[in-house]
């Protein structure tokens, strides 16, 4: 197949979905640059609204205006897409705060042990230090 009918094959239309309208943009980009492509990209984009794909349209995703976006293109989403991408915004930042916490639990947890390991290491050692340890662990009362 020659590379002319290769992108022709992939030219998307009002119908077409995100990873579509994405693998377009990708195939684009390897043959013309990443100017050229974002240019053939938005005429493509404006005849597909021009024809009506804007009731229940399925292609403009957050997935295709973050790609997007990427290849220094703005793709306009109406109310309800900017509402979803702000919800999904908040979404990331909060598996974000969670993936951090997570870890440093597992951090806080691994020094913890340590430092426990440390102490029981020392006190068997030394008899001195696992009174002076014990009396700390008791407030500083001696033990009898």
């Amino acid at each position: 197949m020659s590379s002319s009918k290769a992108i022709h094959a992939l030219l998307p239309n009002c119908d077409s979905s995100a990873s579509q309208w994405i693998a377009f943009h990708k195939e684009a980009r390897k043959r013309y640059g990443r100017i050229k492509a974002n240019t053939l990209f938005m005429a493509l984009w404006q005849k597909r609204t021009d024809d009506g794909a804007l009731l229940g349209d399925e292609a403009n995703t957050r997935e295709l205006r973050e790609y997007m976006e990427k290849q220094g293109v703005t793709i306009e989403g109406g109310v309800l897409d900017t509402a979803q991408d702000f919800v999904g915004g908040i979404w990331d930042g909060i598996s974000g705060f969670g993936k951090t916490m997570y870890y440093l639990f597992v951090a806080v947890l691994v020094l913890t042990i340590v430092a426990v390991g440390f102490l029981v290491f020392k006190s068997i050692n030394d008899p001195k230090y696992a009174g002076k340890v014990a009396g700390n662990i008791r407030g500083g009362k001696k033990l009898k």
